[in-house]
């Protein structure tokens, strides 16, 4: 199909003109899934990424949890992402096929390079690999990206010695739960090679000892002999193909190429003004499987950037998110 091909070359290239291709892919779904369209709200948003006067309507993340939100995919799973942090049996789910998974790590690539540039840095991955959590979207970014996995029986003393080992930068990539348990677990300074860097990701979900954000970047900055600033964030969800990332500590969260978020008044819908709180809605080019448009139950606001701040879960909504997996530790 043109239309994917299309898609698959400008999220390859990180290319914001993908956004010139919405309001033909928003179309192509509502036409390949007619129900979606009655899920929909009857007024859009106003938005101007690539196009004038484009008008976008969210479908809840509610329709991923009760299987509805699926768009072009083809009926043959490549992967399925579940979100683990839900407490239901309901959980939300986003099945892809070849085409999606492949439009899911361009997305992921160009993300990644966006953020962090073409460096080649090995990334030390702490959790589950891909293939003992199938389900996990975080483990299959951190396998499509090339990453080596710690975990299991004393995993934290076994990224102590790699650690160790090393004399070239690195990646950490853990979950803020991963990060709490190794440095329970560990103690004393580790030296990692200059111009090395962590990321953390996912909450706590109730599932370990929580330490606030501050608290937790300035205990791994003392362990590890770093800045605060070489600390990053990342934040995606199994209902997204594309992520956010953060540095240090008080910053926004600036999007991948490929996905841009407004926030919409939970009363009427419309968009908010530049930093004002709301409903979060992320406009993601590539989902192709599911619906491109996903109002996250997510509370924040976007500033004139497009930089997003994420202050939580909206009132009422139900906890998710892909890292609970590694509270096992």
């Amino acid at each position: 199909m043109a239309l994917y091909k299309t898609l698959l070359a400008e999220i390859d290239c990180g290319s914001d003109a993908v956004f010139k291709l919405l309001p033909t892919l928003l179309a192509t779904q509502l036409a390949a899934n007619p129900d979606i369209e009655r899920m929909l709200p009857k007024h859009g948003i106003a938005c101007s990424w690539g196009t004038s006067d484009l008008q976008v309507r969210p479908l809840s993340v509610a329709a991923w949890r009760a299987g509805k939100a699926g768009a072009m995919y083809s009926g043959t799973p490549a992967a399925t992402y579940r979100s683990s942090g839900t407490t239901s049996s309901d959980r939300s789910a986003t099945i892809l096929d070849q085409e999606g998974l492949a439009l899911y790590a361009a997305a992921l690539k160009a993300g990644f390079r966006a953020t962090f540039g073409y460096s080649a840095e090995p990334i030390l991955a702490l959790m589950p690999d891909a293939t003992t959590a199938p389900e996990s979207s975080l483990s299959a970014m951190c396998d499509i990206l090339g990453a080596h996995f710690v975990f299991g029986d004393r995993w934290q003393e076994k990224l102590v010695r790699q650690v160790a080992a090393v004399t070239e930068p690195l990646v950490l990539f853990g979950t803020a739960f991963a990060w709490v348990h190794f440095l329970d677990a560990t103690s004393g300074k580790i030296d990692l090679p200059k111009g090395s860097r962590l990321i953390e990701t996912g909450g706590y979900k109730g599932k370990s000892r929580e330490l606030p954000k501050a608290e937790l970047y300035e205990a791994l900055a003392a362990r590890f002999d770093l800045s605060t600033d070489d600390i990053w964030s990342e934040y995606g969800m199994c209902e997204l193909s594309s992520q956010f990332y953060s540095q240090g500590l008080g910053r926004r969260l600036v999007p991948s190429p490929s996905i841009r978020s407004v926030a919409i008044s939970p009363i009427t819908g419309a968009a908010c003004d530049p930093g004002e709180d709301g409903l979060l809605v992320h406009i993601d080019a590539a989902n192709w499987c599911t619906y491109a448009v996903i109002e996250t139950q997510d509370w924040g606001n976007v500033d004139a950037r497009g930089h997003v701040e994420l202050k939580g879960r909206a009132p009422g909504a139900r906890p998710k998110g892909c890292s609970i997996d590694a509270d096992s530790a």
